[in-house]
C-alpha cells in the first residue's frame, strides 16, 4: 500500500512533468501509482513501473517520473530502476526523467545519483524536484 507521502509526491511530480510537454504535442499518460486511477497502468520497463509516464505515440517525446520517499532514496532497487529508465529513454528523440523526493532529501538523492557511476550515454535530461540535474559538478 502506498503511503500518503508517496501519493502527495506523485501529485507534485505530475505538475513538474506537465511543464516539459510541448504545447502542440498530443500525449498519453500512464501510471504505476494509485494517485492517478484515471490513467491506464504503465507497462514494465526492465521489471520496473514508473509512477508516471507521458509520451507521444510517434517516439518523439517521452518523460518518466518516479517519487521516492526518504526510505527509498539509497537502495539497490532505486539504482537498478535509474539505469533501466535512462536506458529506456535512449530510443526517444526527447526524453526526460523526473524524480520527486522530500525537500530535505534532495542533496542525499543528488549525491546518490552522482555516486551511481552512470555511463555517459545515459546522461540525458534528469530532474530532481524539477531542478535540472548536472552530472559533471
Amino acid at each position: 500500500m502506498e503511503s500518503e507521502i508517496h501519493i502527495s509526491l506523485c501529485r507534485i511530480l505530475k505538475a513538474d512533468m506537465e511543464k516539459c510537454i510541448p504545447e502542440s504535442l498530443l500525449v498519453l499518460w500512464e501510471t504505476g501509482t494509485i494517485a492517478f486511477r484515471e490513467f491506464p497502468a504503465t507497462t514494465e520497463i526492465s521489471g520496473f513501473r514508473p509512477d508516471l509516464k507521458v509520451y507521444s505515440d510517434s517516439k518523439a517525446f517521452c518523460a518518466l517520473g518516479d517519487a521516492k520517499t526518504a526510505n527509498d532514496i539509497k537502495n539497490k532497487h532505486t539504482k537498478a530502476q535509474l539505469f533501466a529508465f535512462l536506458g529506456f529513454g535512449q530510443k526517444y528523440k526527447f526524453f526526460a526523467l523526473f524524480y520527486r523526493v522530500p525537500a530535505n532529501c534532495y542533496h542525499h538523492f543528488a549525491h546518490f545519483i552522482k555516486s551511481s557511476s552512470l555511463p555517459d550515454s545515459f546522461r540525458g535530461k534528469l530532474f530532481i524536484n524539477n531542478i535540472p540535474f548536472i552530472f559533471d559538478l
